[in-house]
């Protein structure tokens, strides 16, 4: 059990800061995907008076790349927050483990005890309720797991230079 929680931790000490790295990365693309598309949206519509319907078609279809973006980034700024996640569970586990067990080598309590059985069940609720919040975390990690989604983000990152080439070149025929 020593051994998986050692391996649990180095994964973990290697992979927390490509997460890291990788979410400022993906967080600062959104930002100038979302800040070009609307200048350049706000100085077509100020320069050649484009119609609203074009403009709101061409805003819509610059920053598609983003919602995709969008949810990846979100998944890994899941992920940054697992480790502490997991010891803060890990601890809470190891409280209640040990109260149970000193309970059991005291000898407290009967199997009828009615009192004390409700008791634990409203300790196991809270438990699984502890672990929703974990299978929450987990998928989020789900969305980086699944390959459709990184060929989705992929594609989209690929959009977004795309994205920022054709403003960059609109910007000089227009000026």
């Amino acid at each position: 059990m020593q051994d998986r929680a050692a391996a649990l931790r180095d994964v973990l000490g290697r992979v927390v800061p490509l997460v890291d790295e990788l979410a400022d990365g993906l967080r600062a693309v959104l930002l100038v995907l979302v800040g070009t598309v609307l200048l350049t949206a706000g100085l077509l519509w100020w320069w050649h008076d484009l119609s609203g319907p074009w403009l709101a078609a061409l805003t819509v279809l610059g920053l598609s790349p983003a919602l995709v973006l969008g949810r990846l980034w979100l998944a890994l700024e899941g992920l940054k927050g697992l480790p502490a996640f997991l010891r803060e569970t890990a601890g809470e586990v190891g409280e209640e483990l040990a109260a149970s067990l000193s309970a059991l080598q005291r000898g407290g309590g009967g199997r009828l005890n009615v009192v004390g059985q409700a008791r634990r069940l409203w300790a196991l609720r809270g438990l699984l309720d502890e672990a929703g919040d974990l299978l929450r975390e987990s998928f989020n990690v789900g969305v980086l797991l699944n390959p459709a989604m990184l060929l989705l983000g992929v594609l989209a990152l690929l959009a977004t230079g795309l994205v920022i080439l054709l403003a960059a070149v609109t910007l000089l025929v227009l000026w």
